[in-house]
């Protein structure tokens, strides 16, 4: 993820431990990330954040977003 991650190291000497969690840190705020983790899609059933829609029951569904998760 760091993509400057050696210059980091050598430049300020930090610890491959800190360079570590800064990614983990990044990648776990990354809006396609938290799309993924609350939107899941099994069989005909769509679940957001713990709430679960039975697609079959609707003729039609419309997704609608904004923002860099819906790139």
């Amino acid at each position: 993820m760091l993509s400057n991650r050696s210059i980091l190291q050598r430049r300020f000497k930090a610890s491959a431990c800190l360079l570590n969690f800064t990614e983990a840190a990044l990648t776990a705020l990354q809006p396609q990330v938290l799309v993924r983790q609350a939107v899941q899609l099994h069989g005909d059933t769509l679940t957001i954040q713990n709430q679960r829609f039975q697609l079959a029951r609707y003729k039609r569904v419309f997704v609608v977003g904004a923002g860099k998760a819906t790139a």
